[in-house]
């Protein structure tokens, strides 16, 4: 696989520059920062609530129902029962940046060898239901 790492990083920042041209137009989006080193491994869509009148949640719901392999990463340590366990007083409250990011993000589906097809439906679906539910 590091023989094709530099074709495999190609093919999703064709795929991201595809997503941002076209969620660029959306004001419900903030479109994730780029920097030198990002190995567009994952594409984090973080949504503007006040855009809206769905939460994440909800809005990830929808974009399931609609076949997209969508994901939530970088949930806050806060969230987990160990945590919560070890420590009562850890919470998003303590937080407030982590929590923000955690309940604006969604992971889209991004992989080298996705389709112009595969591409369009996902930036459709999710223009769809962001246009659905705009406040």
């Amino acid at each position: 696989q590091l023989d094709r790492a530099q074709l495999f990083y190609q093919q999703r920042k064709a795929i991201v520059e595809k997503y941002n041209k076209a969620f660029s137009k959306l004001d419900f989006i903030q479109l994730p920062p780029d920097g030198k080193g990002n190995s567009w491994h994952l594409y984090l869509m973080r949504i503007i609530p006040q855009k809206l009148t769905i939460d994440r949640e909800t809005f990830a719901k929808k974009l399931q129902e609609a076949g997209l392999g969508i994901s939530v990463h970088f949930i806050p340590i806060f969230h987990f029962t160990y945590w919560k366990n070890l420590y009562p007083d850890f919470n998003a409250e303590n937080f407030k940046n982590a929590e923000d990011q955690y309940q604006r993000t969604i992971t889209i589906p991004l992989f080298p060898d996705m389709t112009e097809e595969e591409a369009d439906y996902v930036i459709e679906t999710i223009s769809r239901i962001g246009k659905e539910y705009h406040a």
